[in-house]
């Protein structure tokens, strides 16, 4: 299941208007490492301002979180960006990712695409993650599921709940392995045992598995962990109406439709079945 990020017009607008700042902070990017009132925190900025490539990430992910500083997603992206002419792969899957969603830089995505290739081909586990997703909605890319889940995989391979997870949904959606889907699912939970997003693809594996029971509570989690995921809200409703109840199910249908107001679609995800499940008697 991919959910974007993707920027509002006014974010990308702000980007934009961002671009000749972060020029000028980019030919010049020493930064104030005074703003970190941890001490180690403070030495890595130090290192970054030396030029050491994988401390310019984790400042930059500093940056980018508002992990012991404000955020400023112009620091971030110069860092990164510094980062990721050296070589790191890092740096690269963050720039990339960065391009992607639109956060701190107007939205490009193929530059994004380039970016998060030259990562993965070095086993960065973010990137092939994150280059999945573009395989999977064809942003950037030709839309290629059977590339979209080899990705996934090297990345769960690697460890990556992210990946673990992708892997999972796609062999869900396919149909064709849902034991090995519903394995790679709770290998993911074990690794991210909040994640709404993990506990609504084990959910809809079981559901698949006509596992009832246990799919109910992987799905009622799953809304109580992302309560703004209407795909999550339309499982949970499929999940009720196959237990018989089907008051508690179009409730669920309903809430869905009103979370997807103004939501970037999901390639996964139908409203207009959604609404035609709702018109049935």
């Amino acid at each position: 299941m991919v959910r974007w990020l993707i920027a509002s017009s006014l974010l990308l607008a702000m980007a934009t208007a961002m671009q000749p700042a972060m020029a000028q902070l980019c030919s010049d990017p020493r930064i104030d490492c005074r703003r970190f009132q941890d001490g180690a925190r403070r030495q890595t900025c130090d290192k970054a301002n030396a030029g050491d490539a994988q401390a310019r990430v984790s400042t930059g992910l500093a940056y980018a979180t508002g992990n012991g500083v404000p955020v400023d997603y112009a620091i971030a992206f110069c860092l990164f960006r510094l980062a990721a002419d050296q070589g790191n792969s890092s740096g690269q899957a963050y720039l990339g990712s960065m391009y992607a969603s639109g956060r701190g830089v107007a939205r490009d995505d193929a530059e994004a695409v380039r970016l998060l290739r030259l990562a993965a081909n070095q086993g960065n586990p973010i990137a092939e993650v994150d280059l999945a997703d573009m395989y999977v909605t064809g942003r950037g890319v030709a839309k290629d599921n059977a590339e979209a889940i080899r990705l996934y995989r090297l990345a769960a391979n690697h460890g990556n709940a992210g990946g673990m997870n992708g892997l999972a949904w796609r062999l869900a959606m396919d149909g064709q392995k849902l034991d090995e889907a519903l394995d790679w699912a709770a290998r993911a939970a074990a690794v991210e045992p909040q994640n709404g997003g993990i506990q609504d693809t084990l959910g809809w594996i079981l559901y698949r598995q006509h596992q009832l029971q246990h799919a109910l509570i992987h799905a009622q989690r799953a809304v109580s962990l992302e309560p703004g995921c209407a795909s999550c809200e339309d499982h949970l409703g499929d999940i009720f109406v196959a237990l018989g109840n089907r008051a508690e199910a179009r409730a669920h249908w309903r809430r869905a439709l009103d979370l997807s107001v103004g939501k970037p679609p999901d390639p996964d995800w139908d409203r207009a079945a959604v609404e035609k499940k709702l018109s049935a008697p």
